[in-house]
C-alpha cells in the first residue's frame, strides 16, 4: 500500500489571531489525515541483536559529544559539545585513510560578557560545514528556561546572545569569524536545532525561529550565503572585513532576520516542544530541503509557490532526527526521548525532495535508540544510534532493513553524534572521552 501525503500550507494569517471558518475546515481535514496516516503506519519487530562488531564503525572521543559533522572535502571532523564540555566545539583531522586524528582542537564560543548569563552553560546542537570552503557553521543554545507569553517576554540577557556563528578553520587554531541570529525571533533553551549547507553552497539553513505575533509559533529559515560564505549583505563587493562589520551592526540593530522563512503553521507542524523545530536539515537540491520536527518529516520549497511546504507524520513524536540514502529514495529517522516507545525507528521514501509512502515503525526488541541513523550505501548496511550502542542492520536491494541486528557496545550513554563519510565509506561516531 502506497499513500501520497501533500499539504499545502499558506503564508496568509487569519484575521485578528483567529480562524476563519475555511481555516477551521482545512485545520480540521489535516488533522484528519495526520491522524489517520500515523496511526495507519505498519510496525516491524525485528530479532533481539547480537553482540558483535562492525570495522566501518569508527569511534573519536570527545568531552561530552553531542552533535557531529564530517567535511570530506576538508577531511575534517566537528563535534558540537554539550554544557558540561570545556569548550563548544572540537575539530579532528583525518589522514588520507580516513583514520582520525589522536587529539584534536578545541574552541569556545563568544557570549555576552557581563550580561546576567555568567551562570548558565551553552551547549551546541547543530554544526555543517560549508561544502567548499574551510567554514564550519555552529549553532550554540544555553539553558535559559523558554516562555511563551503573548507578546514575547525575551529575557534582556537573550536580546543579545547570538546562536549561529561562522567559523573559519583554513588555520589552526580556527577563527571565529561572525555571530548572528539574536533576540524575540529566535527560540533558545532547546534540545534540538540543526544547521545545513545545500550542496552549491548558496543558502545556510537555520532552525528554532518563531513570528513574533504568535510567539507559541515555531519556523525554519533561510539566509543566502556569499562567495566567502558569510550571511549576504545585500550585493555588497566590500572585502571581507567590512562585510562582517556590516553584519554586526546589522545584528544589533535586530535586522538581520533569515530573507526566507517558513509559512506560519503551529498547530500540526511546528507546534511548541522541547526540541524546537529543524531537528534535521538535508538538502535535496539548491531550493529544497527536507526537514523534522516534533511530528515527524518535512519538505520545504522556499521558491514554490504552490507546496511550500508539506510534511508527513510519524506514529511517535520527539527529537525526530533522520538521513537519506544517496541512491535509493529511503529515509531513515528516529523519535528517541519519547518513553517507553525508544525502540523504534521508522523507514520513509522521498523523490525528489516530496514526501511519499506510508511510514514503516520497525522495532529493535530490547533495544534502546536514542539518536542518529546512518548510511553505508556501499555495504548495504544501516546504523542507528542506542545507549551504550550502535546497532548495524543489513538492507536489501530496496533499501528494506533485514535481518538480525547486531549491536555494538560503545562508550557513552546516548550515541547522538553519528554521521557518514561517503570518501572513506566509514561511519563516525562520537563517544566519550574513556578515563
Amino acid at each position: 500500500m502506497r499513500v501520497t501525503l501533500k499539504r499545502v500550507i499558506s503564508s496568509a494569517k487569519p484575521p485578528s489571531g483567529r480562524f476563519s471558518r475555511s481555516s477551521q475546515v482545512l485545520s480540521l481535514a489535516a488533522c484528519l489525515i495526520l491522524a489517520s496516516t500515523a496511526s495507519a503506519q505498519p510496525k516491524i519487530v525485528l530479532p533481539a541483536p547480537k553482540v558483535g562488531k562492525f570495522d566501518a564503525l569508527v569511534p573519536v572521543m570527545a568531552q561530552s559529544p553531542r552533535v557531529l559533522a564530517v567535511s570530506d572535502v576538508h577531511s575534517m571532523l566537528a563535534i558540537g559539545l554539550d554544557k558540561t564540555a570545556d569548550a563548544n566545539v572540537l575539530f579532528v583531522k583525518l589522514d588520507a585513510k580516513g583514520t582520525p586524528a589522536a587529539y584534536g582542537t578545541e574552541i569556545k564560543l563568544p557570549r555576552p560578557p557581563g550580561k546576567g548569563l555568567e551562570k548558565n552553560k551553552t551547549y551546541v546542537t547543530g554544526v555543517a560545514f560549508h561544502p567548499k570552503l574551510p567554514i564550519l557553521y555552529v549553532w550554540q543554545d544555553i539553558d535559559v528556561y523558554f516562555t511563551n507569553p503573548v507578546p514575547p517576554a525575551t529575557p534582556p540577557e537573550m536580546k543579545v546572545f547570538d546562536h549561529l556563528w561562522v567559523v573559519n578553520f583554513a588555520k589552526d587554531p580556527p577563527v571565529v569569524t561572525v555571530g548572528v541570529c539574536r533576540g524575540d525571533e529566535f527560540i533558545f533553551g532547546q534540545g534540538g536545532g540543526a544547521l545545513a549547507v545545500d550542496p552549491t553552497g548558496s543558502y545556510l539553513y537555520v532552525p528554532n525561529m518563531r513570528e513574533i505575533k504568535n510567539p507559541g509559533s515555531q519556523r525554519l529559515g533561510r539566509y543566502p550565503l556569499d562567495a566567502d560564505g558569510l550571511p549576504k549583505v545585500a550585493e555588497s563587493k566590500d572585502p571581507v572585513p567590512a562585510r562582517i562589520k556590516k553584519i554586526e551592526e546589522l545584528n544589533a540593530a535586530g535586522k538581520f532576520s533569515p530573507p526566507q522563512m517558513t509559512p506560519i503553521e503551529y498547530i500540526h507542524l511546528f507546534a511548541l516542544n522541547a526540541f524546537g523545530a529543524g531537528h534535521t536539515f538535508i538538502p535535496v537540491g539548491k531550493d529544497v530541503v527536507l526537514s523534522s520536527g516534533n511530528q515527524g518529516l518535512m519538505s520545504w520549497r522556499p521558491e514554490e509557490k504552490h507546496v511550500i511546504l508539506h510534511a508527513l507524520p510519524f506514529k511517535l513524536a520527539g527529537h525526530t532526527q533522520f538521513t537519506i540514502h544517496p541512491t535509493l529514495p529511503a529515509i531513515f529517522s528516529t523519535a528517541s526521548y519519547a518513553p517507553p516507545y525508544i525502540d523504534s525507528f521508522f523507514r520513509a521514501e522521498q523523490v525528489e525532495g516530496y514526501l511519499t509512502g506510508l511510514p514503516k515503525q520497525y522495532v529493535i526488541d530490547k533495544s534502546h535508540l536514542t539518536g542518529y541513523p546512518a548510511v553505508l550505501a556501499k555495504q548495504k548496511k544501516l546504523l542507528v544510534g542506542g545507549q551504550y550502542s550502535v546497532y548495524v542492520m543489513d538492507l536489501d536491494d530496496k533499501g528494506f532493513p533485514i535481518g538480525t541486528p547486531t549491536q555494538v557496545l560503545v562508550n557513552i550513554p546516548q550515541v547522538r553524534g553519528m554521521v557518514t563519510s561517503e570518501r572513506f565509506e566509514r561511519v563516525y561516531v562520537a563517544v566519550e572521552v574513556s578515563r
